[in-house]
């Protein structure tokens, strides 16, 4: 009802809600993930600096990949809407600490790494398909090691997105890396 759907608002938009969170579960992710564009917009930011500060803060791996995982969500929501600088900053704060972090968190980057992709050439910047080969490459060395298909697949994805993307004039298949 309306008086349930207020009161859960009033809690879910004040960011001290967050900072008390001391659990990140599935249905918090999914929820984020599938409804971030619906979302209003204080609600967004809260969120994201929730992301933030748990990347910044948490040596738990699985509450690192959900933050990494949902600030890749949250690039590619600035970007797709033109915020390109603030999508970038992100970006460079999670890529600053990226090594500091460890090896196990090299899937979660690969999606921040993807997005980074996505940003530059929404900005018809060149050095987006010079990252883009990058991606790809380990995406291939991936699927090869671990086979499967999953990296294939996201492979074939990601290379749909750059066609899409990609107005520089540059290809991807012409880049030496």
């Amino acid at each position: 009802g309306d008086n349930i759907k207020e009161s859960l608002k009033k809690v879910l938009f004040q960011n001290d809600f967050y900072l008390n969170t001391e659990i990140f579960n599935d249905n918090e992710t999914n929820f984020f993930a599938y409804y971030i564009e619906e979302l209003p917009y204080q609600y967004f930011e809260n969120f994201k600096n929730f992301l933030l500060s748990l990347f910044k803060n948490s040596t738990n791996v699985d509450d690192l990949f959900d933050a990494i995982n949902l600030l890749a969500y949250c690039v590619r929501f600035l970007s797709k809407n033109g915020y390109y600088t603030r999508a970038q900053k992100i970006i460079d704060e999670l890529n600053a600490a990226r090594h500091s972090k460890g090896p196990t968190l090299v899937e979660a980057f690969i999606y921040i790494d993807i997005q980074d992709v996505f940003n530059r050439l929404r900005q018809n910047d060149n050095t987006g398909v010079t990252k883009a080969a990058k991606v790809i490459n380990v995406l291939d060395a991936l699927d090869k090691l671990e086979g499967g298909g999953k990296w294939n697949r996201m492979k074939i994805d990601v290379l749909t997105n750059i066609d899409l993307l990609n107005n520089t004039g540059l290809s991807i298949f012409d880049v030496h890396i």
